[in-house]
C-alpha cells in the first residue's frame, strides 16, 4: 500500500496543487477515532525499514481497505510487500488522492 506523506502536496485533476498528505492524515485520524483500540500485526519491513502489516479497528474494519476505498492510498504489486488482507489486487484508481495521472509529483509514490 502506498499513501502520501503528511507534508506532501499533489496535483488535482485540473493541475492545481493541494495538501493531499494533510487531507489523507486528517481523514485517517477521524476514521481511527471512531473505533478504538487499533489492532495491528506486522509481517515485514519495506525497503526503507518501515514496518509493513495489517491493521483493523476494534469493530473489525480494515484500515488499509478503507484507505484504498476512499482514494487515500493505492495498492498493487509495486506498492506493497504483501497484498492487503482480504483484497483483490486492483488497478490504481483515478480517484486517488494524488489526482488522475496517478502520483504525478515527485515523491508521491511509485
Amino acid at each position: 500500500m502506498d499513501a502520501p506523506e503528511s507534508r506532501q502536496h499533489c496535483d488535482d485533476a485540473k493541475g492545481f496543487d493541494y495538501p493531499c498528505g494533510r487531507r489523507a492524515a486528517q481523514a485517517l485520524d477521524k476514521f481511527l477515532a471512531a473505533s478504538r483500540p487499533l489492532h495491528c500485526s506486522f509481517v515485514d519491513r519495506d525497503r526503507y525499514g518501515r514496518l509493513v502489516g495489517n491493521c483493523d479497528r476494534a469493530d473489525g474494519r480494515s484500515v488499509q481497505r478503507w484507505l484504498v476505498e476512499q482514494g487515500l492510498a493505492l495498492t498493487g504489486p509495486s506498492t506493497a510487500t504483501a497484498p492487503m488482507r482480504g483484497s483483490r489486487r486492483r488497478q490504481r484508481r483515478q480517484s486517488s488522492v494524488c489526482g488522475p495521472e496517478l502520483f504525478r509529483r515527485l515523491g508521491c509514490g511509485v
